[in-house]
């Protein structure tokens, strides 16, 4: 018999007293199994390329690592064309789904929460409805986000809020540490901390981006 074996948030070991011994016994089973396939995912990027990249931690290049990206609008546009005419009984017009991934940026959680809160709607939903249901999202989400952004240093939140004005390359340039009034040194730091903990994306040209939209919101309207 074959088995997969699947563990989910796997970056949650690395905070353990013993995780070193963890991660250890891991690799053991790993290397030695024939007939056990073994899947780990994790929501925290930076903690879980550090577990498998890290070459004084003992899952370093275990195993073959694949890097999910947001799903895209095409299949956005699909999925959620044939949900609408499970619900009603006609097609979402191909302008309201758009609204729907531009508001939300194609973040899956958020994408299923507005979507969950317009499929209550006994009529279609309109453009309206989207940000009517949007705003009272953003509204209840208000308290833990600004909980989260008050744990910022002010450098950090001022180079966040730079970011997510759509100041997104060039960051460590002469203009920007003008505008920012940060020592490059400064900028540095902050970038690491935000890449660190989930809050920036580094894409290629390091080209930072805000992970979860909803801050980009909050830090808009508050």
């Amino acid at each position: 018999k074959k088995a997969v074996l699947f563990i989910d948030e796997i970056q949650i070991i690395g905070k353990l007293k013993n995780a070193c011994a963890i991660e250890g016994a891991i690799r053991s089973v790993a290397q030695t199994s024939t007939h056990l396939c073994l899947v780990f995912s994790g929501s925290r990027r930076h903690l879980v390329n550090e577990m498998f990249n890290d070459d004084d931690r003992p899952l370093y290049k275990l195993c073959e690592q694949i890097a999910l990206e947001r799903i895209s609008a095409e299949s956005y546009q699909k999925h959620l064309s044939a949900l609408s005419v499970l619900k009603w009984p006609t097609t979402m017009p191909p302008n309201v789904i758009e609204h729907i991934l531009s508001i939300t940026k194609r973040h899956p959680y958020y994408v299923n929460r507005l979507c969950f809160e317009l499929w209550q709607r006994d009529k279609m939903p309109g453009i309206n409805d989207v940000e009517t249901d949007w705003a009272r999202l953003l509204h209840a989400s208000k308290a833990g986000m600004l909980s989260k952004l008050d744990n910022l240093s002010r450098s950090q939140l001022n180079l966040l809020i730079y970011i997510a004005k759509g100041h997104n390359g060039n960051l460590m340039s002469k203009a920007a540490i003008t505008e920012l009034q940060l020592s490059a040194s400064s900028i540095a730091d902050a970038l690491k901390h935000l890449t660190k903990n989930d809050i920036l994306e580094r894409g290629d040209n390091n080209y930072y981006t805000v992970l979860d939209p909803m801050i980009s919101y909050i830090l808009d309207l508050y």
